[in-house]
């Protein structure tokens, strides 16, 4: 059996959208932009973290409202199985985690908008793999250099809920 990540947990840490004005448009960019982080734990090699952070607003269409803009962030914390190759493990958890992370977003941006006046948005689907591809050539143009991760975890580890504190009634 091939080894695959674990989605130990997510945050959506952003979620932040912004409706039409009434004359009917967005003061935004059109549309999608999705800009990915990976860390890696400073003690445990099997753990990291994905961050995926996506600003979308649709094409305007002549005779239909404009649709909301989406500004939004999501994290979450992957483990890797001890069996998987170390050099497999950043590649494996930086696609697959984005890939994990995104359509968890595309549900959560589908339930909130579902109420909204202009009617429920389903973000748009797409080749990740070109994504992060454009991804590194940003980053590469930006440092001369490969993409690579430069940020690890603290020593904790992904966090646990916590019982509240507070007297109970």
């Amino acid at each position: 059996m091939i080894p695959i990540i674990q989605l130990e947990e997510f945050f959506l840490t952003r979620l932040e959208i912004t409706l039409p004005e009434p004359d009917g448009k967005v003061n935004r960019p059109q549309g999608i932009r999705i800009e990915d982080n990976i860390a890696m734990h400073t003690e445990n090699p099997l753990l990291f973290k994905v961050e995926l952070g996506v600003r979308y607003h649709p094409d305007y269409q002549e005779g239909l409202p404009d649709g909301p803009c989406i500004e939004a962030k999501i994290v979450g914390v992957f483990s890797c199985p001890e069996e998987m190759e170390e050099a497999k493990r950043f590649p494996m958890v930086r696609y697959n985690g984005s890939l994990i992370l995104y359509g968890l977003l595309r549900g959560q941006v589908a339930t909130v908008t579902g109420s909204f006046p202009t009617g429920k948005l389903t973000l748009p689907s797409f080749n990740m793999m070109e994504v992060l591809k454009m991804n590194d050539d940003r980053s590469k143009e930006k440092s001369k250099g490969p993409a690579i991760p430069k940020k690890r975890l603290p020593k904790s580890g992904p966090s646990k809920p916590v019982k509240s504190r507070g007297k109970s009634k």
